[in-house]
């Protein structure tokens, strides 16, 4: 098994992204027929630790949310 590396070009142009301009990323790479699931791997985990903390900062900055319930979803 080859380990594929997500290169560092491509992970600034993906931080740069917003969550919906991830989120159209993150499926068009799931259903791209020119990728194997080889290539994909460890594209998808990047997007998706990405979005989690994308989801988690909108949170932390959404003042309607109690510290109690940020716990409770995010952990510390």
């Amino acid at each position: 098994m080859t380990t594929t590396i997500v290169k560092e070009s491509f992970k600034i142009k993906l931080r740069e992204l917003d969550f919906d301009q991830l989120q159209e990323v993150f499926f068009t790479i799931i259903q791209s027929k020119t990728l194997t699931k080889e290539q994909k791997r460890p594209l998808i985990a990047y997007i998706e630790g990405r979005l989690k903390r994308l989801l988690k900062k909108k949170d932390y900055d959404n003042s309607n949310m109690t510290d109690s319930e940020y716990v409770a979803k995010w952990g510390k």
